[in-house]
């Protein structure tokens, strides 16, 4: 069984200090409640704000080694993060 987890519109930034750690919360939570006690990748459905504060909780997480696939939302464009998100991804 594969199992993926699909997040998105976490927005750290619209929590202050503490955004970055209830972030890192939420994506440990995201592996413990795998019903096959792992992930085989994490899809990033856009609007996280800040890709950098984003980083910062995947980097303090247990999904810090596992596949992850960002996705483009309106808030990384209105907030001017688009190239934090294509920075992810590899030119050819």
């Amino acid at each position: 069984m594969t199992c993926v987890a699909y997040l998105g519109d976490a927005r750290p930034s619209k929590f202050g200090s503490t955004g970055i750690t209830e972030l890192t919360k939420d994506f440990n939570a995201a592996l413990s409640l795998s019903p096959t006690g792992q992930l085989d990748a994490v899809v990033f459905c856009g609007d996280f704000d800040r890709i950098s504060q984003t980083q910062q909780a995947i980097n303090a997480s247990n999904i810090r080694n596992i596949p992850i696939v960002w996705v483009v939302g309106n808030h990384e464009i209105d907030q001017g993060d688009l190239a934090g998100v294509r920075g992810k991804y590899p030119t050819a």
